[in-house]
């Protein structure tokens, strides 16, 4: 039999039953409570327990309000604050998530009811003072402590149907509540180890509880984390976090739990260089040195969303958010500028993954759309100690930060240059095949160019010129690259261009009339590619050879290019060192 741990406690002026079967505890408080007539607001997809409740209550039961959709509307508070009148009801119980538990709260603000919470969920709302209405286009959130419920109970059965999606994003909406707890400037040393304690019981078991889902010890252990992590954000209030996640939900119309599973890892990212002390807390929680990057791996390890975009949420709307939030005023560590807020905006839009020590640059060409508003991911070793500078151009559906660690690889070994990563907008260069006309990939092209263009020109400021500069493109970020070289020309250290060619049609792509007098470029790819055909890339590098350029292509069997010794010892060379033996890289495989 699995353990279960059963108690009972006060918390946040609410009375708590953890662990009991919730029918038992759910009569038990009626009777105590001494309530005569109960009416019973439930999820959706709940009704069935909310009728149960109503039979097992008997003559003390008197109907049951389901609810339909996230959103709670000013009309749905006004109608199940008349129905309740109607009923005569003396007690409210709610069944469900945290829709259920926030109808119930603004049903408070008229008529104040013995509240009874039974949530189903890891949302952890029923433990705050916070409500929220939808009135008009916004939701209008405050703090009442009315609202608060008069018992919770907590059983964890109650959240073994929860599919794999509900389950993640309702544990990162829990674990929100902790870490955002940490950053509040009114949080005590009780409340900073219940949070920790929160985080690490939520981590630990968030996969288990994935994979399974029917596991009541590791379900309990949840919901224990998640009934902490509510506590912890009922009294140390909410801090950027929170507030970003409200105006995404309430204003833009994000999913709420989906919102606080993007955005928490890229908030812990930005807080990180002045909440030093949160972050070591919470990264000592997670059992890591960089908790963003943990956070952020976490979400995918347990499919849990990572981009905003796939949301329906544009960069006009980032724009909007980042102003309001700017101009609004709440407790948090480091106080963001619109500008900062609509980069981490961006970086949750696209799911670029963050780091506690990510270098970066401001946007590169903030009036050439679609890619100009996007900032830049440093790597390497700093630009001032670098002798040499790797421009790292990404593929399609890629993004910067995985760029810096294909680079990494594939320098490995050689003096450690300096990496610039640049990023696409939604992850791609231009929205048609490379050999398409290239008015068709406009104002994409342009803009990807404008790019490269604003990262010569700051490398140039540092006094960093072409021949000290390598650039490095996969699939669409080799034709950019490639693109870029022979319209531009230069004497580059370096030029490698991976499964991609010269972009539009083929007569178009052939010429150009650049100057790349004995700049060294290595194309290349699996010769089956479907992507360029092997003849596209063969004619590119006659193409860059007609131009001056030292061009050679390696064909490659290897899953992918840092793995074949051929290309390796070609980028060896390129950077003046001695071939690399072969079997070295056979263990690398």
């Amino acid at each position: 039999m699995p353990t279960i741990p059963n108690f009972d406690e006060t918390r946040n002026g609410s009375q708590v039953s953890f662990g009991r079967a919730w029918t038992d505890a759910l009569l038990e408080h009626v009777r105590r409570l001494g309530l005569r007539r109960v009416a019973v607001v439930c999820s959706e997809r709940r009704e069935d327990l909310a009728q149960h409740a109503v039979n097992m209550l008997s003559d003390r039961g008197v109907g049951v309000l389901p609810i339909v959709g996230p959103r709670v509307t000013r009309d749905a508070v006004d109608e199940a604050s008349t129905l309740l009148d109607a009923l005569g009801a003396d007690g409210l119980v709610t069944i469900g998530g945290g829709a259920a538990t926030a109808l119930g709260k603004a049903t408070q603000l008229a008529r104040g009811r013995t509240f009874i919470a039974v949530p189903t969920t890891y949302a952890g709302v029923e433990m705050t003072d916070i409500y929220g209405i939808e009135d008009g286009e916004r939701i209008v959130f405050g703090h009442e402590e009315r609202v608060r419920p008069t018992v919770i109970i907590y059983d964890p059965t109650l959240t073994m149907p929860l599919t794999r999606e509900v389950t993640a994003s309702s544990v990162f909406t829990a674990m929100a509540h902790a870490v955002d707890a940490l950053y509040s400037s009114s949080t005590s040393a009780r409340l900073q180890a219940m949070a920790a304690s929160a985080i690490t019981r939520l981590a630990v078991n968030l996969p288990r509880a994935c994979e399974e889902p029917d596991n009541l010890e590791v379900r309990a252990a949840v919901m224990r984390g998640a009934y902490q992590a509510g506590t912890v954000h009922g009294a140390a209030g909410a801090a950027l976090h929170h507030h970003l996640v409200r105006m995404l939900f309430g204003d833009v119309g994000v999913p709420y739990a989906d919102a606080h599973a993007v955005v928490l890892p890229h908030v812990v990212a930005f807080n990180a260089a002045i909440a030093r002390r949160a972050t070591q807390a919470i990264g000592r929680a997670l059992g890591s040195r960089d908790p963003a990057a943990s956070l952020f791996d976490l979400a995918l390890i347990v499919d849990a969303p990572t981009r905003l975009d796939r949301m329906g949420f544009t960069t006009a709307q980032a724009r909007e958010v980042a102003v309001r939030l700017a101009a609004a005023r709440f407790d948090n560590p480091r106080r963001p500028t619109a500008a900062q807020i609509e980069a981490l905006l961006h970086d949750a839009r696209l799911g670029r993954r963050p780091t506690v020590d990510a270098r970066r640059w401001p946007a590169l060409s903030p009036y050439k759309p679609p890619h100009g508003a996007l900032e830049a991911a440093l790597g390497g070793r700093s630009l001032e100690r670098a002798r040499r500078v790797v421009i790292l151009v990404h593929g399609e559906g890629n993004t910067a930060e995985r760029m810096l660690t294909t680079g990494a690889r594939l320098f490995e070994g050689l003096e450690e240059p300096a990496f610039v990563a640049v990023q696409a907008e939604g992850r791609s260069w231009f929205p048609h095949r490379f050999n398409a006309p290239i008015k068709d990939n406009e104002p994409h092209l342009t803009s990807a160019i404008a790019q490269l263009d604003a990262v010569f020109e700051r490398l140039q400021a540092l006094g960093i010129g072409p021949e000290r500069v390598v650039m490095f493109g996969e699939l669409q970020g080799a034709c950019v690259v490639l693109d870029y070289a022979a319209r531009r020309g230069g004497r580059y250290a370096g030029i490698i261009g991976f499964v991609g060619a010269l972009l539009g049609p083929l007569r178009s792509a052939l010429h150009h009339d650049a100057d790349l007098r004995t700049v060294p470029v290595i194309l290349g790819g699996r010769p089956d590619d479907p992507w360029v055909p092997k003849a596209r890339i063969e004619a590119t590098a006659e193409v860059l050879r007609a131009l001056g350029a030292d061009s050679r292509v390696i064909w490659y069997q290897a899953p992918r290019p840092e793995l074949d010794t051929d290309v390796m010892n070609a980028v060896r060379e390129m950077f003046g060192k001695r071939p690399r033996s072969e079997h070295r890289d056979r263990d690398r495989w």
